[in-house]
């Protein structure tokens, strides 16, 4: 099982809260 350092949480919450972000941006943007 992969071991998680919470400086590890942290950078896979803020890649996905950033890719949230930049699909809402292309989202709204597209229409």
């Amino acid at each position: 099982m992969l071991e998680l350092e919470p400086k590890d949480f942290l950078v896979i919450f803020t890649f996905i809260m950033g890719f949230i972000i930049v699909f809402q941006e292309g989202f709204y943007y597209h229409y």
